[in-house]
């Protein structure tokens, strides 16, 4: 697996991502470290990220962890307007069939409103 650890130094940069679209690469990246980032308690990369999409992600690999634990860690976050620190909750989060498994689906719609 190429891990993309060289280009996150670049995304961390942009401070004020609130609509982020990614197509999975058909090499094999190991996409890990970008969830990780996404990811942190005290400083997430992207923290007003409110919409996401994935498209073309292998749902049965280890991007499906980093999803779900994205969608968690976003799940019920931050008032916009009283707290600036904190990451800001998902508005959206857009995906096809193929970047998740069908259980993680209906927990998404569950979670997120749909």
């Amino acid at each position: 697996m190429v891990t993309i650890i060289y280009e996150l130094d670049k995304l961390r940069n942009l401070r004020a991502v609130e609509h982020a679209s990614f197509e999975a690469d058909i090499s094999k990246v190991d996409y890990g470290p970008f969830f990780d980032l996404l990811c942190e308690p005290v400083d997430p990369m992207w923290r007003n990220l409110r919409q996401l999409e994935l498209w073309s992600f292998d749902s049965q690999s280890v991007e499906r962890d980093g999803l779900l634990r994205l969608v968690k860690a976003r799940h019920g976050a931050r008032d916009p307007d009283n707290d600036s620190h904190s990451p800001r909750a998902f508005e959206k989060v857009k995906f096809d069939m193929k970047s998740v498994p069908g259980w993680m689906t209906t927990q998404g719609e569950g979670d997120n409103g749909g």
